[in-house]
């Protein structure tokens, strides 16, 4: 069936090239020397340390609790800004 297709479809199916052999540059495993695993056995006894400069931070919820409050007070302090100033406004308008 694919020998009906046109000679530039055909290339597309065509088998590419073999890829080249390159040297392995890696070690053997017997001569290679790696880093020893270890367990966490040895660190526990820190986990028990307590830090006396340790100062928690704020979590992502406490953030964006603060800056909720924070928006709305500087709302607020603007509409109450504004109501003034459009009071004092109309006020010298009237004499």
């Amino acid at each position: 069936m694919t020998d009906k297709l046109p000679p530039q479809l055909l290339n597309l199916f065509a088998p590419r090239p073999p890829l080249r052999y390159f040297i392995p540059h890696d070690s053997a495993p017997e001569v290679r020397k790696t880093a020893t695993v270890s367990g966490l056995a040895q660190f526990l006894s820190e986990f028990n340390v307590r830090d006396e400069d340790y100062a928690p931070t704020d979590t992502a919820e406490q953030l964006k609790e603060k800056r909720r409050a924070a928006k709305q007070t500087r709302n607020q302090k603007l509409l109450r800004d504004g109501i003034e100033n459009c009071i004092t406004l109309w006020c010298l308008d009237q004499y």
